[in-house]
């Protein structure tokens, strides 16, 4: 049986300093985060793999009204897919857990937020171990 958790990543930021450690991410935060790295990391932008990333922000306009938001779904939808097996082909052969391996990638709503002036992607991240965090992505 699926199990199924709405994950919501707050911002963590990591303070340097004396006696101070960082701490990596891990589990579905650790997966969270290769995604939102995939989708806003433009093509070219990596030199050890130049094809890595989709450039998310560069696919979709810079505004867009109720009527054509969903017109950007098309070309999103293909994104999705190759961010799903840009990240897939990346962690073979990884030392990963399977809650930090992607099984699946799908987005399930995409709209611009006319508050804020940007995109939002709600997300579903299925991971190897069978877990599904549902996440909101902001472009």
């Amino acid at each position: 049986m699926l199990d199924l958790r709405v994950f919501t990543q707050e911002q963590e930021f990591i303070i340097a300093g004396v006696g101070r450690r960082s701490t990596a991410l891990q589990g579905g935060g650790k997966l969270m985060q290769l995604v939102v790295k995939c989708l806003l990391t433009t093509p070219g932008r990596d030199i050890f793999d130049p094809n890595w990333g989709v450039g998310i922000k560069s696919i979709l306009p810079s505004v867009a009204t109720k009527e054509t938001e969903k017109d950007n779904m098309p070309e999103v939808s293909v994104a999705i897919a190759k961010a799903q097996k840009d990240i897939i082909e990346s962690q073979v052969g990884a030392l990963l857990t399977t809650d930090e391996m992607l099984e699946s990638l799908s987005i399930l709503d995409l709209r611009f937020n006319q508050d804020q002036l940007r995109w939002e992607l709600d997300l579903a991240v299925k991971s190897k171990s069978g877990i599904v965090n549902l996440s909101t992505v902001g472009a």
